[in-house]
């Protein structure tokens, strides 16, 4: 691939996320404030990120400034792959902790198991950061917002 290639496709890919946080916060702009909340949240950042990307990418960085052979990079390179399966089996296992825990304790539970046994931390150090995002979420979004979460398919079974 040329870096005129990759160039286009990192301009397309930018402006697609810009895009698509715009339709976002256009879409929840009508929405009562608490429904509103966490479409916003997400899709402000995004469109800064995605803006300033833009703006990198049209100055002549990005990622065809920081390529030396292109031909390395993305998943014709066998460390490229064995890493991003890597991490679409994080991704997995965090989504199969949540649908089978519910956000509540799934994420959490995620946690620990990515610290643990990806970043290979500390026990103490998984508590405690698996500690602190149970007590957020728990925090901000039960107490705080009083937003219900979903039951998972575990918790829901032992609730019922």
């Amino acid at each position: 691939m040329s870096n005129r290639i990759v160039r286009s496709l990192e301009l397309s890919f930018v402006g697609l996320v810009i895009l698509l946080a715009v339709a976002v916060l256009i879409a929840g702009s009508g929405w009562a404030i608490q429904a509103r909340l966490f479409p916003t949240v997400v899709a402000l950042p995004l469109l800064g990120i995605g803006v300033a990307q833009l703006a990198v990418a049209l100055r002549g960085g990005g990622a065809t400034a920081a390529m030396g052979d292109v031909d390395d990079l993305g998943l014709w390179n066998a460390t490229a792959r064995a890493q991003t399966l890597r991490l679409a089996l994080w991704v997995a296992a965090f989504l199969a902790a949540i649908v089978l825990f519910s956000f509540q304790l799934g994420l959490p539970i995620g946690v620990f198991l990515y610290l643990r046994f990806e970043s290979h931390e500390g026990w103490l150090r998984c508590l405690i950061l698996t500690a602190i995002t149970f007590g957020y979420m728990y925090l901000v979004f039960n107490r705080g917002l009083h937003l219900p979460w979903p039951e998972g398919l575990v918790t829901g079974y032992f609730t019922q």
